[in-house]
């Protein structure tokens, strides 16, 4: 990491203030380009599809020994699959640099925080409907899925977006299968009533 932070970053960053409207958009396209790649490195990489087998899936194995995750286990890595998101993470500001130009430092800061916190939800499962009106309750639903199967879907780790766009969404009936909001909805209220006795 020290080699990325010392010898990259340094060429993609600075300290010269934008236009206050650039950064939201390069917030969300840091993040959203980001998603992009992680979603096809985790897809490839660390899981098998129809007649492959993920060259690397013995790493991400690591991280899916946890079948029912909650926040702390979205640490839980192998130091191979850190070094790959770190660098899928570079990778994604020295590209977006030769389309904004230098990034303020903050934007990487901001960005940085935004996907370690948004991670960090992904792995509990909130019962929080209300919150960003249920997104991020149904993203953790969503990832919960793809832990407790190894599933081969729910591989975008910010949003929903790429899953949707590729196929690869799983409701908890496998990739591609629909299930309606009642659906959802009624299974929720079974595992309430489940917990509570």
């Amino acid at each position: 990491s020290g080699i990325i932070f010392g010898l990259i970053l340094p060429f993609c960053l600075t300290l010269e203030p934008d236009v206050w409207w650039m950064y939201p958009v390069q917030i969300v396209t840091i993040l959203m380009v980001y998603d992009f790649f992680y979603y096809w490195a985790h897809r490839v990489l660390f899981h098998d599809t129809p007649g492959r087998i993920g060259p690397l899936k013995w790493v991400h194995a690591t991280h899916h020994r946890q079948l029912n995750p909650c926040r702390m286990d979205s640490g839980y890595l192998n130091p191979i699959e850190t070094a790959i998101g770190l660098g899928l993470y570079v990778f994604t500001i020295a590209l977006l640099t030769l389309v904004f130009g230098r990034f303020h430092v903050g934007m990487i800061v901001v960005t940085w925080v935004a996907f370690q916190q948004i991670n960090l939800h992904n792995h509990d499962l909130w019962d929080r409907e209300r919150f960003a009106g249920g997104y991020i309750a149904t993203m953790a639903e969503m990832h919960h899925h793809h832990h407790a199967r190894f599933t081969g879907g729910n591989f975008a780790t910010i949003t929903l977006l790429y899953d949707w766009m590729f196929g690869t969404l799983d409701y908890g009936k496998g990739p591609g299968v629909k299930v309606s909001r009642e659906e959802r909805i009624a299974k929720k209220s079974q595992a309430a009533v489940a917990s509570e006795a």
